[in-house]
């Protein structure tokens, strides 16, 4: 595995890097040559799917995060309850047990001390940084990699960083932000991320981010022109502090699957467990309830699994099941249909801020839907290329989304429902589906 680094970023700004132009693929024939045989992928990839706030040290609820399909989680011993440093080694030891990988908390002005204990973990997959909100805080991350680099020869291990906001007033712009992490040690490491949580409002009236997708759109770009891959976050609980609603199960697959149509290779979860801790006079509040809360933060036998946590191993173990599939997709630009009865303003709110829509696919007549849909256009290294359609529609108000696709050419497709592979006979190249809210499928097209 390659060295890599992990920059979460809560941002709103523009970073116009490239375009995805009409006729992506570069054919212009009325039949489009779409591969005929179906693919074959080995079962040796899968996504991250990152557990943000650690439970409690016990090797009962570090199975709790394997059993709800986390592959990793960021421990620490600064904002947790347990502000004992060998609390972190305790936490890698049962990581070791339960089998789920480990970054170790370093706060944004803390300079790491590369210990050498860390490395006797199987577990051990590197530190994360919070929130580099200054120059000055970003030469800490930066020489923090190299100390990394330095101490552990080890190609897992990693630094996974917190971006918060990117603009300060040392930079113009957050591509400048960006650009100084990236060519300054963060390309090498090969990863970054976004963490923007789009749904807003009550739990009874929302409405979603007008910037989310524009988010997604700008740093999916950074991640093709400095050819790193892209983790995004998607929260998993209510966050008064931004208004941010309590999630339901379709809210999770929704934003889950928005990520995969802008290439994410990588998903967290924000968080599981509640931060909020008395006197709950800071960000997060008692009704802030993650996928596991607690009545005693003191008391281990007072916590307990929230709804939630049902809701986000159902979504988790859905994209498991295809992911060694999807991992071998890279991401082209995303197309959008805008609905026909359109009954949320999800596609009001997000699609004009989106720059680069791809326009025009010359293996695909037609896109149209009764809700507003998106659509990832992506494609792998044999020119098999693969189409991440999600219900853009927002779930709060359960709207299902008829679409019709009619592809060039296609006679058949491999689409993945669920997670789960059906082979699909397409009548004159269209495909046609009713999807509920929140889903997404993925679509290989055949001739």
């Amino acid at each position: 595995m390659k060295k890599l680094v992990c920059l979460s970023l809560a941002i709103i700004q523009v970073l116009l890097l490239a375009a995805c132009s009409g006729g992506i693929f570069g054919q212009d024939t009325k039949t489009y040559a779409w591969k005929s045989e179906a693919p074959t992928y080995e079962d040796d990839k899968e996504i991250p799917i990152i557990a943000f706030w650690c439970p409690p040290n016990t090797v009962e609820w570090y199975q709790s995060m394997v059993d709800c399909g986390f592959t990793d989680v960021i421990i620490d011993a600064k904002y947790d309850l347990w502000p004992d440093t060998e609390k972190l080694f305790e936490g890698l030891a049962i990581c070791d047990e339960v089998g789920i990988g480990a970054y170790v908390a370093i706060n944004r002005d803390r300079e790491f001390s590369a210990d050498p204990r860390y490395a006797e973990y199987e577990s051990f997959r590197g530190i994360n940084t919070d929130e580099p909100l200054t120059k000055a805080q970003m030469d800490i991350v930066l020489d923090n990699i190299k100390k990394m680099d330095a101490a552990y020869e080890d190609e897992s291990i990693h630094t996974w960083m917190g971006f918060a906001y990117g603009v300060t007033g040392e930079f113009d712009t957050t591509e400048e932000f960006l650009a100084y992490y990236m060519d300054n040690g963060g390309k090498e490491q090969g990863i970054y991320s976004i963490c923007c949580y789009p749904l807003t409002g009550t739990g009874v009236k929302g409405e979603i981010s007008a910037g989310w997708l524009m988010s997604l759109e700008d740093v999916a770009f950074i991640a093709k022109q400095y050819d790193v891959n892209l983790y995004t976050y998607i929260s998993t609980m209510s966050i008064s502090s931004i208004t941010c609603r309590k999630p339901a199960e379709d809210d999770l697959r929704y934003t889950a699957y928005v990520s995969l149509a802008y290439g994410a290779k990588g998903i967290g979860e924000f968080c599981y467990m509640s931060p909020g801790l008395p006197p709950y006079d800071g960000e997060f509040k008692p009704n802030d309830y993650a996928l596991v809360n607690f009545t005693d933060p003191n008391d281990f036998s007072t916590y307990f699994k929230t709804p939630t946590w049902e809701y986000a191993k159902n979504v988790n173990f859905e994209i498991k099941a295809f992911d060694h599939v999807l991992m071998n997709y890279d991401w082209k630009g995303t197309m959008k249909s805008e609905g026909s009865d359109a009954q949320t303003t999800a596609g009001a709110n997000c699609f004009p801020y989106v720059e680069h829509w791809v326009e025009k696919h010359d293996g695909i007549e037609s896109f149209t839907s009764t809700e507003d849909a998106i659509m990832g256009v992506l494609k792998d290294d044999n020119g098999y290329e693969g189409f991440m359609l999600v219900n853009f529609a927002d779930p709060l108000y359960n709207r299902e989304n008829t679409v019709e696709l009619k592809f060039n050419g296609a006679t058949r497709a491999i689409v993945y429902i669920k997670g789960q592979p059906q082979n699909v006979d397409l009548v004159e190249g269209t495909y046609t589906v009713t999807l509920e809210p929140g889903e997404g499928q993925f679509i290989i097209p055949l001739s």
